[in-house]
């Protein structure tokens, strides 16, 4: 796994393609171990921006229209399936991006379906035909884990001689290397994600990019992520569920929460965002955690005497400046990647007390009492932050931000 702040970057299992101009804004780790008897999977996505917040009540207002939605979502999945599957588009003889960024104009002004389907088949036909080929493919018994190809092979997403195109090439094909995937056999077959470009200046891109944004990584998941299938939300739909919040995100915040709220769909503790959105500047002297689905501190980072005079271990927590803590867990789970519940109610109460103000009014209740007290933050670098089993807090600053890494 790794960090990223601007240009510079310290791996963990990570390995990045030295050719790279740029390390992206938006970048995407899968590191894929295989050993003689299992497969295992470390697998980090990490999102670079550049701005840090503590609300994300975020969501889109807006629906799209049935038409809209459609060819958006046939244009998202045959850019991935060419990507990975045509070999003249997976060797790197055609910026690919840019050809994405190219077509979305005029399929987002198409009227109808039958105006996007012509466009989307006239496209497949401009790339190089792919010869036929009597090579055995592997027998699909000896796939563990097959692809989903979603609505490629859908009639009301495609015409009919597009599938068979698409179908034609499933079956023919042979990618013999790629630009995009690298698999290292010396390192234990580990596979890379590479050549992904930077746009490390397009902070709130405009609309295309914004889409190429969630097409990338919706795809890098859909073909690599081993445990797609232990999804909690099957991952075929999550593409037109995220469209919104990708489209009508009206400023760099927005977008910054619909990309942690993508990266929150694969239900993976190994998933992050950084910086966390959800990380103030300054934390309180103490560690809370959930029990019973309460609340409740469970020891001092720091030695200050006025906190601990009002505070004691054990006391529940129920509002954090106003708000009841379960308002505030409801509004962070959908931000909180993790694989079950109960990871992400710790994930929470690692970052739930923190913020950018000096204090912080808390309610607590102990013996059946309740008091009310405002508790004093401070530097983060000044706590005694315990290195917890699952995360440890990276104090990198740069321009005031804190960064999460997950273990």
């Amino acid at each position: 796994m790794g960090q990223c702040v601007g240009n510079g970057i310290f791996s963990f299992f990570v390995t990045w393609d030295n050719d790279v101009k740029n390390q992206s804004s938006l970048i995407f780790n899968l590191d894929i171990i295989f050993n003689r008897m299992k497969r295992h999977i470390i697998l980090f996505f990490l999102l670079i921006s550049l701005l840090c917040c503590t609300s994300c009540n975020r969501k889109a207002n807006v629906s799209l229209s049935e038409n809209e939605e459609k060819s958006l979502v046939a244009l998202g999945q045959l850019w991935g399936f060419l990507k990975y599957h045509h070999p003249t588009v997976a060797q790197g003889n055609y910026d690919w991006d840019m050809e994405l960024i190219k077509i979305i104009p005029s399929v987002c002004a198409a009227e109808n379906d039958s105006v996007w389907k012509a466009l989307l088949d006239n496209w497949l036909d401009s790339l190089p035909p792919v010869e036929a080929t009597t090579d055995k493919k592997l027998p699909d018994l000896e796939i563990k884990l097959k692809p989903d190809y979603g609505e490629l092979f859908n009639e009301a997403y495609f015409y009919s001689e597009t599938i068979e195109k698409i179908r034609y090439i499933l079956d023919n094909a042979v990618i013999t290397t790629s630009r995009y995937v690298n698999v290292d056999m010396k390192q234990q077959g580990q596979l890379f994600i590479t050549n992904e470009y930077s746009y490390k200046d397009l902070l709130y891109p405009e609309l295309p990019y914004r889409l190429l944004a969630l097409f990338r990584y919706w795809n890098i998941v859909n073909y690599f992520f081993p445990y797609r299938e232990l999804c909690d939300q099957k991952w075929s739909t999550v593409l037109a569920d995220m469209l919104p919040e990708f489209i009508y995100a009206k400023s760099q915040e927005e977008y910054n929460f619909a990309c942690l709220k993508l990266v929150t769909k694969i239900d993976d503790s190994h998933g992050g965002f950084s910086p966390n959105l959800q990380v103030g500047l300054l934390n309180v002297p103490f560690e809370t955690q959930f029990i019973e689905n309460q609340l409740v501190v469970t020891m001092f980072t720091r030695n200050d005497d006025y906190v601990k005079e009002k505070i004691k271990i054990g006391d529940i927590i129920t509002f954090i400046d106003g708000e009841p803590v379960e308002a505030i867990v409801k509004r962070l789970l959908p931000y909180t990647p993790a694989s079950n519940y109960p990871v992400k109610l710790r994930e929470i109460s690692y970052k739930i007390l923190s913020g950018n103000s000096a204090t912080v009014k808390i309610i607590i209740q102990r013996n059946g009492k309740t008091f009310s007290y405002k508790i004093p933050r401070y530097d983060w670098r000044l706590l005694n932050i315990p290195n917890h089993s699952s995360v440890k807090l990276i104090l990198i600053w740069r321009k005031y931000f804190v960064l999460l890494q997950f273990l």
